[in-house]
């Protein structure tokens, strides 16, 4: 099993986080690793998507939503055979209105080679990721 959480912190508008996970066409403009993503439905529990890699060569990953709570959390999950991917994201806000995103992702499947493999390369660019979705925030 692969895992790892990341978070960053800044003074930026929750609402406007949560804008950039709600509406995946936004995905592109955080995450520089997508080309394109679609989804089918409204952003909501069972929701279902394709994320096109900006990698040349690849094929599309399709998505599930789980567990959406709008501006506080959602889960999507992927599966590439018989490996299974989760993502998670979540944003708080303490008093003093800092927003912190924390993702945390999940990779599980019966090669360990494969599965450590993906979960390194979902996450070499995941900190800047994030820190891209608090400077579009601001």
């Amino acid at each position: 099993m692969f895992y790892k959480e990341y978070s960053v912190t800044g003074k930026v508008s929750l609402e406007k986080v949560w804008s950039f996970y709600e509406d995946v066409s936004k995905w592109c403009e955080w995450d520089k690793n997508l080309d394109k993503v679609e989804l089918q439905g409204d952003f909501k529990n069972g929701s279902t998507g394709t994320m096109f890699l900006a990698i040349p060569n690849t094929s599309p990953v399709t998505f599930t939503l789980e567990h959406v709570t709008k501006n506080e959390r959602f889960l999507s999950a992927s599966s590439l055979g018989s490996v299974t991917i989760m993502v998670d994201h979540l944003i708080t806000q303490n008093i003093d209105k800092e927003v912190t995103i924390q993702h945390i992702i999940t990779v599980k499947g019966d090669n360990e080679n494969m599965v450590q493999g993906i979960g390194t390369n979902l996450t070499k660019d995941l900190k800047e990721c994030m820190e891209n979705i608090l400077l579009l925030s601001k």
